[in-house]
């Protein structure tokens, strides 16, 4: 993520878009995989995101949620790729 796009500025820009996409696709299915949990849509991004900051992760008790976009956008604002491995233990914790 970071040699692609290390700032986010990079993340949200169109000509990145179909990098960040699979970027948080793949997130969110190791996420989804890790705890029950399924794809919704919710029409919530900030200004600025592109569409794929809409697509969350539900958990299957609708307990909770999470934004793979935007778990990836924290790990570029502090420059740190360990962010997404720490949550992943979060969220399967």
């Amino acid at each position: 993520m970071l040699r692609v796009t290390p700032t986010a500025e990079a993340l949200r820009d169109p000509a990145n878009a179909d990098f960040v996409e699979v970027a948080s696709y793949y997130l969110g299915e190791v996420l989804r995989r890790g705890c029950p949990s399924r794809w919704v849509y919710r029409e919530f991004r900030d200004e600025g995101d592109p569409i794929t900051a809409n697509f969350k992760l539900q958990l299957n008790d609708d307990e909770g949620y999470t934004a793979p976009f935007h778990l990836l956008s924290l790990a570029i604002k502090d420059g740190d790729p360990g962010r997404t491995r720490a949550y992943y233990d979060v969220w399967v914790g």
